[in-house]
């Protein structure tokens, strides 16, 4: 298909551009920011304390966090600006190609500019901590009742043009439901992730990731314009 060729080819060297790309103030920040991921990753946001976090990360401050990120929140608040500004990186030009190529209304091409970049977010082992890590921040620690750390035009502009044109492919579904459909899509896309990882430390047979991420993506593809649901008598009444 077209929009494998003009999206995926160039995700790799986009996402190496991006990784140098994108910088912190100190070198230390950045690895506090990725310790605190994988740990987080690991056992839960808050199943790992902050001087742990900075013990790892080879300080010899026990209150490195506190010194640079003020609280636990500030913690996660940097880890999602680093891998968001990286990914953003990614979708814009992921977006340009989609442009050139006449696919602003292709929903399989705009779901792949969308979720393609957690692909090479990956660390020393292959595995994907920043999709375990989101995964655990949206089904836990955000209904929990932390505020969620928003993106906007000045951090994630790609992204939100990349929603923006899906939510135009959803105009015929009302915008809460499609975005509550674009929050679970996302959600499945990087359960996928994390259970490839699980399989490969595991060493368990699995099919390649490239067809996990094909069938993810068709499985989404006939979820999200599905028919509005109809209304039970009961919700009528009320």
């Amino acid at each position: 298909m077209v929009f494998k060729s003009t999206l995926r080819a160039g995700l790799k060297k986009d996402l190496q551009h991006a990784m140098t790309d994108v910088e912190l103030a100190t070198p230390s920040k950045t690895r506090l920011i990725l310790t605190a991921e994988r740990l987080f990753a690991e056992r839960g946001i808050e199943g790992v304390s902050l001087r742990e976090v900075a013990s790892v990360a080879g300080q010899a401050n026990n209150a490195a966090v506190h010194y640079h990120f003020k609280s636990r929140q500030g913690l996660v608040g940097a880890i999602f600006a680093y891998r968001v500004a990286q990914m953003d990186l990614i979708r814009s030009k992921m977006l340009r190609r989609l442009v050139t190529a006449g696919q602003e209304r292709d929903l399989r091409a705009l779901l792949s500019v969308l979720l393609l970049p957690h692909v090479g977010l990956v660390d020393e082992r292959g595995t994907h901590p920043h999709a375990r890590f989101l995964s655990q921040y949206v089904t836990h620690y955000r209904p929990a009742g932390m505020p969620h750390v928003g993106a906007d035009l000045s951090t994630a502009e790609s992204l939100m043009k990349t929603t923006d044109l899906i939510y135009d492919c959803l105009e015929f579904l009302p915008r809460e439901l499609a975005r509550k459909r674009l929050e679970l899509i996302t959600l499945l896309f990087l359960s996928m992730l994390n259970r490839h990882d699980a399989a490969m430390i595991a060493e368990r047979p699995q099919p390649p990731l490239q067809e996990q991420i094909d069938d993810t993506i068709e499985m989404a593809l006939a979820a999200l314009p599905a028919p509005q649901p109809a209304k039970s008598s009961h919700t009528a009444e009320r």
